[in-house]
């Protein structure tokens, strides 16, 4: 719509089968779904009870096997409390999947859930506390082998830190 490749009015002509989609069999279809409904919210093609009505689904993949599409799940959620489509009882009633994500053997995976953290716990989806017992998973983050997750890890540190989930005495010291 922003593009101008279709009219509002076109994709609202078009929701119902979209709509479907954040109901398909297919859990990666049913994600990146999803990820398009704050998009369509605000262009009006869906509304906030339209997309609500759907929220079963959402709440489903919190809990998948898969890592990647619980975190793309979880990082959907901040936004979709904001639109009112989720709350954030709901939201919190599936946060041990998420805090089960921040211990992840897979680096990114362990990483990626943590750019989230400040917004749920701003949210109230999760408290400090619980993100803070998950904090020496995210300070291995900061000395990973990998560079770009310790380069991406080093970036979260500040809102970290507002929060009170880990101390300056937490860090590393300098090499």
């Amino acid at each position: 719509i922003e593009d101008g490749v279709i009219s509002r009015e076109e994709a609202v002509a078009h929701k119902k089968s979209l709509l479907e989609l954040l109901e398909s069999n297919n859990v990666r279809t049913k994600a990146y779904a999803w990820l398009d409904v704050p998009d369509l919210l605000r262009d009006g093609v869906i509304s906030r009870e339209e997309a609500a009505a759907h929220k079963k689904s959402l709440l489903e993949l919190l809990e998948s096997n898969n890592e990647r599409t619980k975190w793309a799940a979880w990082d959907d959620v901040p936004g979709l409390i904001e639109d009112g489509v989720i709350s954030r009882e709901e939201a919190a009633a599936h946060k041990k999947s998420l805090l089960e994500l921040l211990e992840s053997n897979d680096v990114r995976m362990k990483w990626l859930p943590w750019l989230d953290v400040h917004y749920l716990i701003e949210d109230g989806v999760i408290s400090r506390e619980e993100a803070a017992a998950h904090k020496k998973a995210f300070l291995e983050l900061l000395e990973s082998n990998d560079e770009g997750t310790k380069r991406d890890a080093w970036d979260d540190v500040p809102d970290l830190l507002r929060l009170g989930v880990i101390s300056k005495e937490d860090l590393p010291p300098p090499p």
